[in-house]
């Protein structure tokens, strides 16, 4: 991930179409800043920075922005870890979108940019498959994590100087990036300039799905590093804005990604009606989640309380929902341990709460009697790992 932070807006105006009309609907006064950062000790992880979440919404482009985000108690380093390569589920999705990316767009043996490419997994696959050349820039890059060898080379940038580089390229790719930008205008702005240098170049991004989170009562998803929520029609008015036309937008991963295709001159996307294009459908989820919200937390504290007398509950999974969830239940102590599969947050400690972080095998002793995912994505991956371990726990899904 990269460092890309700036002011959220002018004052108390929306930062992607300068609108006033912005409504508070949801107040977190204190989570942690970094939910991707483990610790290599309790003390230090309890010790964790906090700042507050104040989300708010844009009547005049569906924009969602936490108007309370500090730029300050954000730094991107190697010590940011948000791979979801170990996961032989999100593995297939990846290999399925850089797939169609090659077949459609013919980004065989070309130039690809990749802005905020973390461990530079995606990148490295995007040049073994097409045989293309890659040039990766992020802060939390860590050498060894990826092929620099793939299709015609890869290199890697630790800053986040992506503008300076000379290099035309045929696509630029970013992945999970653009929700951490607080000046999005400027920063696709950027990306804009990048593809003049070769106009029928094009970029691919890939953002969390606001509208289904907001819709599906994803509060796991709502974490501090975040400056913005986008729907379809918030990342339209952006693109507008900032000299690009979406050429493709649609939903992935089972509809929590938004994937979108821009160029500098092309035709307009056409509205999918179960993305929801405009504004309305988000409003509508947002008051829905509004009026619901405290209601579902009370429900998961109740069934969280005959876990929390045994100590048999265990969460799979040590990312942002599972870190988001266990500061919300803090004062409870859900769980002692968090299990998760990517031997780098291993042996590590969740910020805010503390757990320590292990590996799958580590339940072979441990014997929960209930195991709790964080994300349904991955429930048939975890089900099947948990059964090949000789157990059978009850299975809570958030």
């Amino acid at each position: 991930m990269m460092n890309y932070c700036g002011e959220t807006g002018n004052g108390r105006n929306c930062a992607i179409c300068d609108g006033s009309d912005l409504d508070v609907f949801l107040e977190l006064p204190d989570v942690p800043a970094h939910c991707n950062v483990l610790w290599p000790a309790r003390d230090e992880a309890l010790r964790c920075s906090r700042g507050p979440i104040q989300l708010a919404f844009c009547e005049t482009c569906g924009c969602i922005t936490n108007l309370r985000f500090d730029p300050s108690r954000i730094e991107y380093s190697s010590n940011y870890e948000n791979s979801l390569h170990f996961s032989s589920s999100f593995n297939r999705y990846a290999q399925s979108l850089a797939c169609d990316l090659i077949e459609r767009h013919e980004l065989r043996e070309k130039v690809i940019l990749e802005i905020g490419c973390g461990k530079g997994e995606f990148l490295s696959l995007l040049c073994r498959l097409g045989n293309n050349r890659g040039i990766g820039f992020d802060s939390a890059y860590v050498d060894g994590r990826a092929d620099t060898r793939a299709g015609k080379g890869v290199t890697f940038v630790k800053n986040i100087d992506w503008e300076a580089c000379g290099d035309p390229c045929d696509l630029v790719c970013c992945r999970q990036v653009l929700e951490h930008v607080s000046n999005p205008v400027s920063f696709v702005r950027g990306i804009r300039a990048t593809l003049s240098k070769r106009p029928e170049a094009m970029a691919f991004f890939e953002v969390p799905n606001g509208l289904f989170t907001f819709k599906k009562a994803g509060m796991w998803d709502i974490i501090y590093p975040h400056c913005f929520y986008y729907s379809a029609a918030s990342l339209l008015k952006l693109f507008s804005l900032s000299g690009l036309r979406l050429t493709r937008l649609q939903e992935a991963f089972g509809g929590q990604y938004l994937c979108v295709e821009a160029a500098l001159s092309s035709h307009q996307a056409d509205a999918d009606a179960e993305i929801g294009i405009g504004v309305p459908p988000l409003k509508d989820a947002i008051v829905n989640f509004q009026r619901n919200y405290q209601e579902r937390v009370e429900e998961i504290r109740k069934a969280l309380k005959p876990l929390r007398a045994s100590k048999s509950a265990i969460v799979w999974g040590a990312g942002a929902k599972a870190v988001m969830f266990l500061n919300k239940f803090g004062d409870d102590q859900v769980c002692d341990y968090v299990v998760d599969i990517n031997p780098h947050k291993q042996g590590k400690f969740i910020p805010g709460t503390g757990q320590e972080v292990v590996p799958s095998e580590f339940l072979k002793e441990y014997r929960p009697k209930v195991v709790i995912i964080m994300n349904p994505n991955y429930r048939e991956e975890i089900e099947l790992q948990v059964e090949r371990l000789g157990l059978q726990p009850q299975f809570m899904v958030m």
